[in-house]
């Protein structure tokens, strides 16, 4: 099969039927792109060719799967703070054929120039370009215009059913070969760029490669992530509308066209996923919520090192916990619920709701109105601050923005250091008190704090006119477990005093409104009796 650029291009083009009027606008631009290009990727192969043939993976990648807008972008970011790492950044797509030429020494002049001009990236809710940051393969390969990626079906979507799904294409013994080829050569590349570094690659068209992946890599890491696919619809929805539609397709489709790719695509890259996920072997693969790893980054991180057995994990864990604080300033992509448009989804894909267990979001109830104050209490390392975060992505569904208040954090704000009893009871009661003036300002307000005391919290209550105390009664024996800071242990052995459980006391409700064991229950379950009862109390 021929790779050259202009004559592949053209070879789509003409294979891919009618072009829209602003797709006949965007052709030269390609052309353009691809014709500009040549030199350099001429002289580029010249120079470095040899060098990147000759480069060994000497360890098998990590790949992370998952179809577009799981949360596979942020995975990586977080994976690839581990210095050890490397990746494709979006230099090395955007400057596919020319950035060793530029050398390291001009990306930061490239990005100068993109911060001044202020160029966004429309795949995530027009936030600036980073080069720095990882991006796909498959987009790698598409700005080299190369035969073998699946993003053809993004820029002629209406053959997506061929181009971006790649049954059709991998059954010719021919493609498949020169896809392997065409891969290793991207992979090398990559390794030869990170200086020898394993690979952390997130690319959704892998989802329906496992089988190949795994005959490339036999000792590959796999991490697989999947979204509540109602939120995963919308999500989806926005990137085709605001991006690939926007900018690069130049083909013209309807609302139900674009409606049968979403279903479609999805249905086929999980499908294939379920097929051939057996084909990993043990203890190579590990499957993941977007919801655990935005509520609770770190320890999902950590569970992934544990999971996969990545080695030294602790020796990331200041560069990861940077990224984290980095990363709580991008905004996702805001939708607005459609009762008939959840009908289609809970239809089209009931096998995944319910195999990944959730629910429909309530589209019809006004949460606006109906301020609360809801209480998590229980021993360190219950799962308090992981449910609380929760708690706000479900509220979220709802075009509600809760107020979350964390102890430690109000703690470290206010440089209040001390442990006894009484500093903790003045510091519970601050805490109470605040969080009930923005009940009364109308607020929804979530905290997640020890708070030992009965009698404080029974205060509070008082203060408040909808309470909701949520007793997270996790053994202590799994708390213990989680703990990865080691306060447990420097408190059984004297190192911390009054430590809550260990020596000081920590004093149950008696009559909480919820319960709940997050050592036998998952997170989501924890947040749907909570959400559930909330809504049940209020309307």
């Amino acid at each position: 099969m021929t790779n050259i650029p202009f004559f592949e291009f053209t070879r789509r083009a003409f294979k891919a039927g009618s072009i829209s009027l602003k797709g006949m606008l965007l052709l030269p631009g390609y052309y353009l792109q691809i014709i500009i290009s040549l030199p350099f990727s001429l002289l580029q192969f010249l120079i470095f060719g040899r060098r990147i043939r000759k480069t060994f993976i000497s360890e098998d990648p990590v790949f992370i799967l998952g179809h577009y807008r799981s949360g596979t972008t942020y995975l990586q970011k977080l994976l690839v703070s581990d210095k050890r790492f490397g990746c494709l950044t979006n230099y090395d797509a955007l400057f596919a054929n020319s950035n060793l030429l530029f050398g390291r020494k001009m990306q930061p002049v490239f990005q100068i120039l993109i911060n001044w001009f202020r160029i966004k990236n429309p795949f995530f809710n027009n936030s600036t370009v980073s080069l720095s940051e990882p991006t796909e393969e498959d987009d790698y390969l598409m700005n080299k215009a190369s035969a073998y990626s699946a993003y053809w079906g993004l820029v002629f979507p209406k053959r997506w059913k061929e181009w971006l799904n790649g049954a059709s294409q991998f059954s010719d013994p021919d493609y498949a070969d020169g896809w392997k080829r065409e891969y290793l050569k991207t992979l090398k590349y990559a390794t030869f760029k990170n200086e020898g570094k394993q690979l952390v690659l997130k690319n959704p068209p892998n989802t329906e490669r496992i089988r190949i992946l795994v005959q490339m890599f036999p000792q590959a890491k796999f991490i697989f992530i999947f979204r509540n696919p109602f939120h995963l619809y919308y999500s989806t929805r926005n990137m085709w509308k605001k991006a690939i539609l926007g900018y690069y397709s130049v083909q013209k489709i309807t609302d139900d066209e674009l409606d049968e790719i979403i279903f479609g695509h999805f249905e086929y890259l999980l499908d294939q996923y379920e097929k051939d996920k057996h084909l990993i072997p043990e203890g190579n693969l590990i499957e993941i919520s977007y919801e655990e790893l935005k509520a609770d980054p770190f320890d999902t991180i950590q569970k992934i090192y544990s999971g996969i057995n990545l080695p030294d994990f602790e020796l990331t864990a200041k560069e990861l916990l940077l990224q984290i604080e980095s990363e709580k300033e991008y905004q996702n992509f805001q939708y607005q619920f459609d009762d008939a448009c959840l009908e289609k989804i809970e239809r089209r894909w009931a096998k995944y709701i319910h195999q990944w267990n959730y629910k429909t979001p309530k589209n019809t109830v006004d949460l606006k109105a109906s301020p609360a104050v809801i209480w998590l209490t229980g021993l360190s390392g219950a799962g308090k601050t992981t449910i609380a975060n929760c708690l706000i992505e479900r509220f979220k569904e709802l075009s509600v923005a809760p107020v979350l208040l964390d102890g430690d954090e109000i703690r470290n704000t206010l440089r209040v250091n001390n442990f006894d009893e009484d500093s903790r009871k003045k510091h519970n009661l601050y805490v109470g008190y605040f969080a009930s003036l923005l009940e009364k300002q109308g607020n929804v307000v979530i905290l997640a704090l020890i708070s030992p005391y009965k009698e404080i919290r029974n205060e509070v209550r008082a203060m408040c006119k909808n309470f909701i105390e949520v007793y997270v009664s996790t053994k202590i024996e799994i708390c213990i477990e989680r703990d990865a800071k080691g306060h447990y242990q420097k408190a059984l052995s004297g190192e911390i005093k009054d430590f809550t459980g260990i020596s000081a006391p920590y004093f149950p409700p008696d009559k909480p409104e919820i319960t709940i064991d997050n050592g036998s229950m998952t997170f989501s379950e924890c947040t749907d009796v909570i959400f559930d009862f909330y809504i049940i109390l209020l309307y």
